[in-house]
């Protein structure tokens, strides 16, 4: 089994979304914790933001790491 390594946010973050669009990843937060967060590209107060969220609303945690969910099981 084998799984992406952690990216450090301040080393770089994921690809930027489509509009009005998210994907999910992992993410180790501030109290080590690893939640299922996605990354997304809305307008908050008419302005394009790229942020993340947890359960459809801004994420209330900073994010220290991430990496890509693994594909989903496909029976072969």
């Amino acid at each position: 089994m084998q799984f992406s390594e952690w990216i450090n946010t301040k080393e770089q973050l994921p690809p930027e979304p489509e509009k009005y669009n998210s994907k999910s990843y992992l993410a180790t937060v501030i109290n080590n914790q690893v939640v299922c967060v996605n990354y997304v590209k809305t307008k908050v107060r008419n302005k394009e933001v790229i942020r993340w969220e947890w359960q459809n609303k801004p994420c209330p945690w900073d994010i220290i790491a991430w990496m890509p969910l693994p594909e989903p099981y496909n029976e072969k």
